[in-house]
C-alpha cells in the first residue's frame, strides 16, 4: 500500500509542480518514486513463496529505483524528463502484461480476477505511455499533467491491488 500511496503523491507533485516549484518537485518526485521502488522490492522479498509474483515485484521495484536515479541525474529539460517518464510508463505497462502471461503459463494457482486486474493495468499504462508521448510532443505542460494523472492512476491501482491481496491472505 505504501508503494501506491507514494505513487499517488508523486502524481500530485507532478500535477502541482508549477505551484510547488520546479526545484522542490525535482527533489520530492524522485524521493517518492524511490520510496515506491524500495517498498515494492521489500514486498517481493517478503513474499517469495510465489516465485513468479516475487520476480515480477522485484523487477517492478528495480524499475522504480532505476527511474528515480535516472530522473535525478539525466534530464536537462522538462521535455527530456517527460520522454524518460513515457519510456518508464511503457516499461511498467509491458511488465504488467508480461507478468500476466507468465502467470498464465505457470502452474501457479491465482485468482483470474487478480490476473485480469494486472493485465488491464498493464494495457492502461502502455496506452497511457502512447498518449503521453503524443501529448508531450505538442504541449509540455499538458504532458506533465498527463504524467501526473497516469502516476495517480498507477498508484490507485497499486493500492487497490494491495487491498485485494490483503483480503485474499486474510490480513486486515
Amino acid at each position: 500500500m505504501l508503494s501506491g500511496i507514494a505513487m499517488i503523491l508523486a502524481g500530485v507533485v507532478m500535477l502541482f509542480s508549477k505551484n510547488i516549484g520546479i526545484t522542490t518537485s525535482k527533489i520530492v518526485l524522485p524521493l517518492l518514486l524511490l520510496l515506491s521502488g524500495f517498498t515494492t522490492f521489500k514486498f517481493a522479498i517478503a513474499n517469495e513463496q510465489n516465485k513468479t509474483a516475487s520476480t515480477f515485484h522485484k523487477i517492478q521495484g528495480g524499475l522504480f529505483i532505476a527511474f528515480s536515479a535516472l530522473v535525478i541525474f539525466v534530464p536537462d529539460s522538462l521535455q527530456s524528463f517527460l520522454l524518460y517518464f513515457t519510456y518508464f510508463c511503457l516499461c511498467y505497462g509491458l511488465i504488467e502484461i508480461m507478468f500476466s502471461f507468465a502467470t498464465l503459463n505457470s502452474k501457479v494457482a491465482i485468482k483470474k480476477n487478480m490476473l485480469m486486474y494486472r493485465l488491464i493495468s498493464g494495457f492502461v499504462n502502455a496506452i497511457g505511455a502512447i498518449v503521453l508521448l503524443l501529448t508531450v510532443l505538442s504541449n509540455e505542460f499538458l504532458g506533465l499533467q498527463t504524467a501526473g494523472f497516469l502516476t495517480i492512476i498507477g498508484g490507485i491501482s497499486s493500492v487497490l491491488f494491495a487491498r485485494k491481496v490483503s483480503v485474499l491472505s486474510g490480513a486486515t
